[in-house]
């Protein structure tokens, strides 16, 4: 339905000639199954890295207070 860089546009008849490739209903729930799982994951990963940051910076915090302080000594 395109002619270089010009698409035409659609009506119900060319909407009528658009194959589409639906997997059957077991395999879209396992897709579905497979993301969530894998957002479960990041999002697990994503908890963890953002809670090494927060203990990194407030050892930064510390480290910077006892350096002021004088608790230690700056090289």
């Amino acid at each position: 339905e395109a002619n270089g860089n010009v698409v035409r546009i659609l009506n119900s008849e060319s909407q009528s000639r658009i194959l589409l490739a639906i997997p059957p209903i077991e395999e879209q729930t396992l897709i579905i199954e497979f993301i969530e799982n894998e957002i479960n994951r990041l999002e697990a990963n994503i908890s963890k890295f953002n809670k090494q940051i927060e203990l990194l910076q407030e050892y930064r915090t510390t480290l910077i207070s006892d350096v002021v302080t004088g608790k230690i000594k700056a090289c």
